[in-house]
């Protein structure tokens, strides 16, 4: 085996272990209680006024949108990893985009019902459809990079012909 050959199944490995690794993050998140949860969520609420108030800035955020705003976040990662991994695997992730899309759906849902089982939390099908857009903006945002560098590539191939 190349070193070429072994680099790409290094990373193919890394990959894999990258995207199974944040999934379990993502649902280990859900295990904590709502005391917890809400204690973390408040503390950034906390720093990010803390922020705005030192620039003089008139803005005020609430737990509830730190919260939303971490849901969408954590799941628009999901999808670049996901992605980036299917890239790694093929250079046409566009034909996985469903399996794609498929994994950040199940995870979504796997991170609700995870909830239904943790003091003080609970499960709503509006949290798996913000989370699920997260996945949908992350994957298209990453499926659009991988399609610019590609066409960069090929024009800079033309140009050395």
């Amino acid at each position: 085996m190349n070193k070429s050959a072994k680099d790409n199944k290094i990373l193919k490995v890394f990959m894999i272990i990258l995207t199974a690794g944040y999934i379990v993050f993502i649902l280990s998140n859900s295990l904590k209680p709502a005391t917890v949860s809400g204690a973390n969520s408040q503390s950034i609420v906390d720093v990010i006024n803390g922020f705005f108030k030192s620039l003089n800035l008139n803005i005020v955020l609430t737990n509830h949108i730190i919260r939303k705003t971490a849901h969408f976040a954590e799941f628009f990662l999901l999808g670049i990893i996901t992605t980036s991994a299917f890239r790694v695997f093929t250079k046409t992730p566009c034909k996985n985009i469903f399996t794609i899309l498929f994994i950040g759906l199940a995870t979504a849902v796997s991170d609700e019902t995870v909830q239904l089982f943790v003091d003080g939390r609970g499960s709503q099908v509006s949290d798996v459809l913000l989370d699920f857009s997260g996945v949908l903006a992350g994957t298209l945002i990453a499926l659009l990079f991988y399609i610019v560098m590609a066409r960069h590539k090929k024009k800079k191939e033309e140009k050395n012909c």
